[in-house]
């Protein structure tokens, strides 16, 4: 089984405050034993030769992805051609892309922002899996709606970070049964040969997480477009 966090920021993410940069993020996996990640930035579609040669020495496959904005709601697409996910606009559009080796997932399907929540009974054509967050306390977890949802639509429900600090890392993630490769990954992800692994993030994590997400990255973000 392959260990594997598919929802990942760092640094060179401009849309994000984030401290650490994709290297000292790999040395971070690598160190916690994960065999997969993608760095999913805000609209931006990261690629490097350097670091994916990096990541791989370290036993790391990096699957190339984005986190985009699609009317209003993330999506997260991996594995497809950079100006292609750039491009993507509308729900119509990801239609175009779906293929058996294009994973699209909706992330944190029912959280507040950005989310598809009360859309997804007409979005879930869509989708190929649905993801259940590390961004959640015991006594506030909106990934049940989620998970009712997948089960629903017999969808698979992919464990991920949505890391924004490094020590927020390995509280959730997804067990693979699969070769380390990209084809064979996507591949078992969308035949739900994985296993969910999760427990909730401690209080003061939670609430530092929250912080950037609502003051801090959104700050950063508009001071770049001036």
């Amino acid at each position: 089984m392959l260990k594997a966090d598919l929802h990942l920021h760092a640094k060179e993410d401009v849309r994000d405050t984030v401290k650490y940069t994709v290297k000292e993020l790999i040395d971070h996996m690598a160190s916690l034993g994960f065999n997969v990640m993608a760095l999913t930035f805000h609209d931006q579609s990261y690629r490097s030769e350097e670091m994916n040669k990096y990541a791989a020495s370290k036993g790391i496959t990096i699957i190339p992805a984005i986190e985009r904005t699609i009317e209003k709601t993330h999506v997260l697409i991996y594995n497809l051609d950079p100006k292609k996910a750039e491009s993507i606009k509308t729900f119509e559009d990801l239609k175009k892309i779906k293929s058996k080796d294009i994973l699209i997932t909706a992330p944190h399907p029912f959280f507040f922002l950005h989310s598809v929540g009360k859309f997804l009974d007409r979005k879930i054509e869509f989708f190929d899996a649905l993801e259940y967050s590390s961004f959640y306390q015991a006594l506030f977890n909106r990934n049940k709606l989620g998970a009712k949802a997948a089960k629903k639509y017999n969808l698979p429900l992919v464990g991920g970070t949505d890391a924004h600090f490094l020590n927020q890392i390995g509280y959730t993630y997804t067990l693979v049964d699969s070769k380390n490769n990209i084809p064979s990954i996507i591949k078992a992800i969308k035949s739900n040969k994985i296993q969910l692994v999760t427990r909730p993030l401690p209080f003061s994590l939670f609430f530092k997480n929250l912080f950037t997400l609502l003051v801090l990255s959104p700050l950063k973000f508009n001071k770049r477009r001036k």
